[in-house]
Parts: C-alpha cells; structure tokens; sequence
C-alpha cells in the first residue's frame, strides 16, 4: 500500500511539472506572437521608412530600470512588463532593412563628412530598443532614436496597445528632438 501512495504521489509531482512547463511554453509563445502582431503595426505605422536602416545593436544607453524611475507610466508598474532580449536587429525582423554595425555606428560618430552625406541626401538610421511585452501581451514599451546627421534626429518612448484587435498608439512618454 504504502508502495502505492509514493507512486500516486510521484505521478502527482511528474503531472504538476509537466502542466507548469507547458504553460511557460505557451506563455512565451504567446509573447514571441504579441511582439511579431506588433512590430507588423509597428513598420506600417510608425517607422513608415520604404528604405530602413537599423542599427543592428539594441539601444543599450537607456536602461529599462530608467525608463520606469523618470516617466510616469500611468498605472502600469514596471513588474508587469519583461523583454524579449534580442541581440541584434537582423533581417528576421525587417527583411528588407539595410543594418549597421557597431562598427559603423562609430564611425558615424566621428565622421562629420558622412553625417553630412546622411542629412544631405535624406539618410536617416534607427536605433531601436529592446521591446518590452506585458505579462498579459496586451501592451508593448519601446523606446525610438532617428539619427538623420549632425543635430539631427529624435528620440521617444512609446507605449502601444493592443484592443479592439488591432494596435494603438497609447501615449508618447518621451520625446527629444534635435
């Protein structure tokens, strides 16, 4: 008997596991679907770019943690939100983008003739930060910078939501233009 009630009991344990494994399976494929709904929206509405470039590194100068201690971010709380964690912005995600490397980034940065160039003929790159998902995939923070030459170019924090199905620009939290 006794040999009975530990094998019901591991089958028990061996059942929670399983159902806790598969819903933090679902759980992330639900967050990977939620990211690739928005940054469909997010292309055809607010990059509007026929000819992106991107730079291939994540915005990594503004922390996550800062977003959430300098903007208020109505009554969202920073638990609630977690990030995919992309490496490299890539052709897996914008096709039909041209990327820069950190390389060529920093060039950019001490090149004024190739700034020039840039703001000359209409040039412009992306920076792009990591997108920040809701627990409960229906809003996603991200943070924008367009750098279109010397002093020129904007920044901004977005929230966007997703209702009535579709995406939805919610509110600008931050905005730099220069």
């Amino acid at each position: 008997m006794k040999k009975l009630k530990n094998k019901s009991r591991s089958y028990r344990i061996l059942g929670f596991c399983l159902v806790f494994w598969v819903s933090c399976n679902v759980t992330e494929g639900n967050r990977t679907e939620t990211f690739e709904s928005f940054l469909h929206y997010y292309k055809a509405n607010i990059l509007k770019e026929e000819k992106l470039i991107i730079a291939t590194e994540p915005i990594r100068g503004r922390k996550y943690d800062e977003i959430w201690y300098t903007l208020n971010i109505d009554s969202l709380k920073k638990k609630e939100f977690d990030s995919l964690n992309i490496d490299n912005w890539n052709q897996t995600y914008f096709p039909n983008a041209s990327f820069l490397s950190p390389y060529d980034l920093k060039k950019m940065v001490y090149d004024i003739e190739l700034q020039k160039k840039y703001h000359r003929e209409g040039l412009g790159y992306y920076s792009i930060s990591q997108p920040y998902i809701s627990v409960d995939g229906k809003y996603v923070l991200i943070q924008t910078y367009y750098t279109c030459g010397d002093r020129c170019g904007y920044s901004k924090v977005q929230l966007f939501k997703f209702e009535n199905s579709k995406w939805q620009l919610v509110k600008t939290y931050s905005e730099g233009i220069s």
